[in-house]
């Protein structure tokens, strides 16, 4: 296909998506250590999905206003290099999604990386939790009326 990179805050439409980013760090030092993150925000029939990508710091009052109502968060949740899951929960308890999208934790897939497991997560956001193997949402009303946690399972095909 033809893909367009997304490397800066700049709005844009793409089909039927409405693109913007706002801008962020990887660390608590204003990027001194790991430099910069975009947390992207994808708007589409009325529905905004918001991945947070490698955020590393809580979220500032201005980044807040920047982002808006979120429908769908996707949220590192397993710490090492970004948010753990106690400033996770702040920041869903901030921008109070119906959908919370728990990534970046440690699975057993043999690689020794110091994340933190899903599980931490879980219990410190004491929210409903759905496992699935894909979530759909067509339209606004799909959505449920409180927050829940979507836990997307990988497939364990051969």
């Amino acid at each position: 296909g033809d893909p367009e990179i997304i490397t800066d805050g700049r709005p844009r439409n793409i089909g039927q998506w409405q693109i913007r980013a706002v801008e962020s760090f990887h660390d608590s030092q204003q990027g001194a250590s790991r430099g910069a993150n975009l947390l992207f925000l994808l708007e589409s029939e009325g529905i905004t999905f918001c991945h947070l990508g490698d955020l590393g710091h809580p979220l500032s009052s201005e980044q807040l206003e920047q982002i808006g109502a979120v429908d769908i968060l996707a949220t590192p949740v397993g710490g090492f290099y970004t948010i753990d899951a106690a400033q996770a929960v702040e920041t869903v308890n901030q921008l109070k999604p119906k959908i919370v999208l728990p990534m970046h934790y440690a699975i057993d897939n043999g690689m020794n990386v110091k994340l933190a497991t899903l599980d931490n997560f879980l219990t410190i956001a004491n929210l409903p939790v759905n496992r699935l193997d894909e979530y759909t949402v067509n339209e606004k009303t799909d959505l449920p009326n409180q927050t829940e946690i979507v836990v997307l399972s990988r497939s364990q095909s051969a």
